[in-house]
């Protein structure tokens, strides 16, 4: 996709209409489509944007735009590590470093020459936008990524141990050996994703 010169000159006119209130400026593109976008693409940007969201509180209406402009000073305080993530990646570190969001509409049509240099087919484009999504909750958002499936794996645990009890209590005897092996595997997995989960959030 290309913007073209009077986009590109709309988008800095309101980028310099700011005036000092925004560090960051996303040129979002989903409120004008000039063209029909196709469905899983669509559905990933508004993935990605509501991601974002999640994880920097700030309002991003297009996580997947090339279009932006930024002051020096934010290329001078945020590392970028990525390549096809970069996208992604600004906006937290901006976000996370404290620097100020802002959108500016602009209007986005269809490619009119070569081909996406990112992506060699939706399905290429869906497996590495999820493969982003996961790393970004995982670099993020430590807690919710390692923490949420200790909790879930530990509430399973304790939950087969307490049938196994009360079977005990009931019947005299526990058996079903796997049962009570999967009961301490389930618990141990889950203490172990918890501790995993605090020490990632303490050295974000």
């Amino acid at each position: 996709m290309l913007m073209g010169s009077m986009t590109l000159r709309k988008f800095q006119n309101s980028f310099n209409h700011l005036d000092n209130k925004a560090d960051l400026v996303l040129g979002t593109r989903l409120e004008n489509l000039k063209y029909e976008m196709p469905w899983l693409k669509k559905q990933g940007n508004k993935a990605f944007t509501w991601l974002l969201r999640r994880l920097t509180g700030a309002d991003i209406k297009d996580g997947q735009t090339g279009f932006r402009a930024t002051r020096k000073e934010v290329f001078e305080t945020v590392e970028i590590e990525g390549d096809f993530t970069y996208t992604q990646e600004m906006i937290v570190k901006t976000a996370k470093e404290g620097w100020r969001i802002a959108n500016v509409p602009v209007n986005f049509y269809q490619r009119s020459a070569g081909e996406s240099r990112l992506m060699s087919g939706p399905l290429s484009y869906a497996w590495r936008a999820w493969i982003i999504i996961i790393r970004t909750i995982r670099d993020y958002d430590p807690l919710k990524f390692f923490g949420l499936p200790g909790i879930i794996l530990t509430f399973a645990g304790l939950l087969l141990g307490a049938a196994i009890l009360y079977k005990f209590a009931v019947i005299g005897i526990i058996g079903h050996t796997p049962a009570v092996i999967l009961t301490t595997l389930l618990i141990m997995s889950g203490i172990q994703l918890l501790f995993l989960a605090l020490m990632a959030d303490m050295r974000k």
